[in-house]
């Protein structure tokens, strides 16, 4: 942005040079130096040959029919001067020269008034004059003249005392000069200010929960990738919107499912008529218990999320024995989902339907490998979640036979940890979001959940100064990497 802002400077500073120096040249022509261009048959370049035309016969002075038909042409006239001064022969002019009669062109011409004439526009009054020599007339002189509105002749002073022209055709550039960058440095203002304008009025919108179109704004090449973001942030928005309202509606359904399991014991215990005996209240009381558990975890999980996203949680620092953490995630992993697919056992076995995978096979589907035992600090309680949660969603968003391997290797300053399963994969569009906040995958439409654990995971991670990478293909695997690092982890207990 910076760097198109100092290009759009250079333009104008570039093309303010030359158009003042153009119109300086335009108008000091017309100012100073307009008269009409001549060709090589006008008088400064006419006389250089036109004494080839002139002859004398028997002591007669004559020009031959080509120099007169030049000088028909341009309308010039011509006289022939003697050494003495006196002119000897004329043609043109206002009156043709003929011994003992009057003319308008002075008849003789004394060595001042000759270089008057010659030097001068004007000193021959309507006239621009000029002299040559003539090849056969030793002593002669030939004096060309034309109308002075078509051909003129200036003489440029440069004594500052008298105002010379090159000091008007400066005065000249500087006035041009200061238009020229007074109107460019007017539309650079435009060009910047009517944009910026549009953006703060943009954000405002965005601010008061407007949808805006910026496609218009973008054909701007100076502030076109500003808008594009403004365009983004706006799609954005409205995807968090959308998000949050299906997050919102998510929460709502997975919170009336157990208090209606429980509304619904907590009437039938309440119910007079009916002699319940201990088996039943305890199943009842049970079912209660389990509901009651799961709104609690959903407002825990709600807590954490917020908390770890305003930094609201200290981290409990223990030296700690990443294998063998891991390892205890394994297992508490593998009990968790023994413990779910018993109670849809029993729910199945109910309607008659048997389940898809035993409890007793999750000790086959999940394998622990360890390469090395790295001991680095962390909080115990939060880690174990995060990789807990890994694990078992990886059971969770998958087919029932899916297999789920994970590693821990590293040294004494580092620690890596990879889940991997070979489960459905995930798209590149749920690989964009995994790690957002109310986010649910596309194969997530029927798993109750806050879609807050993998953002948990994400933010947990994050907080021990580590990375956590998520790489999947479509129908084949996805691979979790969490990686831990002592020397940020100190940096961020420090903090």
């Amino acid at each position: 942005m910076k760097k198109a802002i100092y290009n759009e400077q250079v333009k104008t500073i570039v093309f303010s040079v030359l158009v003042s120096s153009a119109v300086t040249v335009i108008l000091c022509f017309f100012l100073f130096f307009n008269e009409q261009a001549a060709d090589n048959n006008m008088p400064q370049y006419l006389i250089r040959r036109i004494g080839q035309h002139i002859y004398e016969t028997n002591g007669v002075i004559f020009l031959d029919q080509d120099g007169k038909d030049s000088l028909k042409k341009y309308s010039l006239w011509l006289q022939v001067i003697d050494e003495g001064g006196t002119v000897v022969y004329e043609e043109g002019g206002t009156v043709v020269y003929e011994e003992g009669e009057p003319t308008a062109l002075p008849t003789h011409y004394g060595y001042i008034d000759l270089a008057d004439a010659v030097l001068r526009s004007d000193a021959i009054e309507g006239y621009t004059v000029y002299a040559g020599s003539i090849p056969r007339l030793d002593g002669h002189v030939v004096l060309l003249g034309c109308d002075s509105s078509l051909v003129s002749k200036h003489v440029f002073n440069l004594n500052k005392s008298n105002g010379s022209i090159f000091t008007k055709c400066l005065a000249v550039f500087f006035v041009v000069s200061a238009s020229v960058i007074a109107f460019f440095s007017y539309r650079l203002s435009r060009k910047i200010t009517i944009p910026i304008g549009k953006i703060m009025d943009d954000i405002a919108r965005i601010q008061e929960g407007e949808h805006i179109d910026v496609g218009n704004d973008k054909d701007g090449k100076l502030f076109s990738p500003i808008f594009t973001c403004i365009e983004d942030l706006q799609a954005a928005l409205n995807e968090n919107d959308r998000l949050r309202a299906e997050w919102i509606s998510n929460i709502s359904h997975d919170i009336k499912t157990p208090l209606s399991t429980i509304r619904g014991y907590a009437e039938l215990l309440a119910d007079e008529d009916y002699n319940f005996d201990p088996n039943e209240i305890r199943m009842y009381a049970s079912q209660m218990l389990r509901s009651e558990e799961t709104i609690k975890d959903l407002i825990e999980e709600l807590k954490t999320s917020q908390a770890l996203a305003d930094g609201g949680i200290v981290l409990k620092l223990e030296e700690t024995d990443i294998g063998e953490l891991v390892s205890n995630c394994v297992e508490s992993s593998k009990a968790y989902i023994k413990q779910g697919l018993m109670l849809t056992k029993t729910a199945q076995v109910a309607a008659k339907d048997e389940p898809a995978i035993r409890p007793d096979e999750i000790e086959s589907r999940i394998v622990y490998s360890q390469l090395d035992t790295p001991i680095i600090s962390v909080d115990r309680n939060l880690i174990s979640r995060c990789i807990t949660n890994i694990i078992c969603n990886a059971f969770i968003h998958n087919n029932s036979d899916v297999r789920v391997d994970v590693t821990v290797s590293g040294d004494s300053r580092n620690a890596s940890i990879i889940v991997r399963d070979d489960g459905c994969g995930m798209s590149e569009q749920d690989l964009k979001h995994i790690f957002e906040r109310y986010y649910r995958g596309t194969n997530s439409s029927k798993v109750n959940g806050t879609g807050l654990g993998l953002a948990i995971a994400n933010e947990v991670v994050k907080a021990h100064g580590g990375e956590i990478h998520v790489s999947s293909k479509k129908d084949q695997w996805t691979v979790f990497e969490i990686k831990l690092h002592a020397g940020s982890l100190s940096a961020v207990n420090n903090t």
